[in-house]
């Protein structure tokens, strides 16, 4: 049996010489990859650094917000600190001025008893109140006046032992008027009625 020998007539590149024309093409398609992937890693950490910047901006938005807000707190602690002892200050001063009203006598509520009761024929030269006894002096142009004054007062439920003291016929006036005097007491229950007046 005769051996063939087969004989290639399509001559053949020898694969050192593919491989040189070969391999600049892979090496640009790993370089493009390598290209591609270091661009999108690079957008990748500039997006990252971007929303880490944001991130520290709200982080320091909110310090200062807290700060500010600490701020006003401090200030509002101070400012109530100070009504606190404005109102004090006022209640003390209150209490002062309720006290000096309790010791003191209303006498336009004793006023007022005294000209509702008071004849058209009587004039009040003075009024003196001291402590819980009173006088009234004046004049009168007819004596029968004055018993009507005093049984008036009598009957005020503000008044007690109310008496007519002095009566003197004035020489110096015209139509006979005369002076009086008129003493009183104030009435417990003048007192009851009106509690500013202990």
């Amino acid at each position: 049996m005769a051996q063939f020998q087969r004989i290639n007539l399509v001559p053949r590149k020898p694969f050192s010489n593919k491989v040189r024309k070969v391999t600049p093409l892979i090496l640009l398609i790993l370089l493009v990859a390598l290209a591609v992937g270091l661009s999108t890693e690079r957008k990748l950490i500039q997006e990252r650094i971007t929303s880490i910047d944001l991130e520290v901006a709200t982080i320091d938005a909110n310090r200062i917000q807290n700060s500010t807000i600490l701020a006003m707190k401090q200030a509002l602690a101070t400012e109530l600190e100070d009504l606190a002892r404005r109102r004090q200050d006022l209640v003390e001063l209150v209490d002062k001025i309720e006290e000096i009203g309790r010791g003191k006598h209303h006498y336009s509520l004793i006023m007022n008893a005294i000209s509702d009761n008071l004849p058209p024929t009587v004039r009040c030269n003075r009024i003196t109140i001291n402590g819980w006894s009173g006088v009234i002096e004046g004049t009168a142009v007819d004596y029968r006046s004055l018993p009507l004054m005093v049984n008036q007062l009598k009957m005020e439920s503000g008044f007690r032992d109310v008496q007519l003291q002095n009566v003197e016929k004035n020489q110096d006036t015209v139509g006979g008027q005369v002076g009086f005097t008129i003493t009183f007491e104030l009435a417990q229950d003048f007192i009851s009625d009106h509690p500013q007046i202990q």
